[in-house]
């Protein structure tokens, strides 16, 4: 039963990199295009709401990328250790709520905390989606 459960550890391990590996690649094309996109439309004049929908668009692809990260370290628990850092709670939830322009926050000043940002940020984003 042990050497089951260790084998199918292991494919879901490569599952989850396969999976994170195939579906990070159009995220990545996807945040590029818009990048670039946006240096190309620099020397026009934008209108502020395009601007903001490219900038909004680069952010869900970048969020996109971080939860797909968040699939390929989760096949990995028990086998990997979680950096810590010195997160700053308010430039998260200000990342998250800039997701949802169509709604108005008001969110007192958060602290600085040590935790993994990028699981912090899954958190927060979880609970503002299962709020809406």
């Amino acid at each position: 039963m042990t050497e089951l459960l260790k084998r199918k550890n292991e494919e879901l391990e490569k599952f989850a990199y396969i999976a994170s590996h195939d579906l990070k690649a159009p995220m990545r094309a996807i945040t590029s295009l818009t990048e670039w996109i946006t240096s190309d439309l620099k020397k026009q004049k934008l209108e502020s709401e395009t601007k903001d929908h490219l900038d909004l668009l680069n952010n869900r692809a970048k969020r996109m990328t971080e939860l797909i990260d968040g699939i390929l370290e989760y096949s990995r628990i028990g086998r990997f250790n979680f950096s810590e850092e010195i997160v700053d709670l308010q430039e998260v939830i200000d990342d998250i709520t800039k997701i949802y322009p169509d709604v108005t926050w008001h969110i007192d000043k958060l602290p600085e905390i040590k935790f993994n940002k990028t699981r912090i940020s899954q958190v927060f984003g979880n609970l503002i989606e299962n709020g809406r």
